[in-house]
């Protein structure tokens, strides 16, 4: 019942601001932050009009695995790689008519590799 109610509410607080979600795929390979500024969302910019958007995504991944068994001990003994990537876009659409539109995506991407021995 509890988790009725949780996502009763997560829907309603979704339709009543209109948010936009969307899936973004496999977290640890996808690279982008985003795939455009009208994603998901209607065409209703006219002949001259244009949206801009920005998108970041942050990932960190630290855990080390040998097919399906994790190595904990790597924590432990802090010899884990910790690896941080932060992406962002920046995006401009520009609607060349009613019908037709160009965007252009400045990405821009940071990576940090830290660990306490190099290979």
């Amino acid at each position: 019942m509890r988790n009725i109610c949780l996502l009763t509410f997560i829907l309603a607080f979704t339709f009543i601001f209109q948010q936009q979600a969307v899936g973004q795929g496999c977290v640890a390979i996808r690279g982008g932050s985003s795939c455009g500024s009208l994603l998901g969302g209607s065409s209703t910019l006219m002949k001259g009009e244009f949206t801009m958007g920005l998108g970041y995504r942050y990932f960190e991944s630290f855990r080390h695995f040998r097919g399906s068994h994790q190595e904990h001990h790597r924590i432990e003994e802090g010899t884990q790689v910790i690896n941080d990537s932060h992406f962002m876009d920046f995006s401009l659409t520009y609607a060349l008519s009613d019908r037709f539109f160009g965007t252009v995506i400045l990405p821009c991407v940071f990576h940090k590799r830290s660990s306490m021995y190099e290979h």
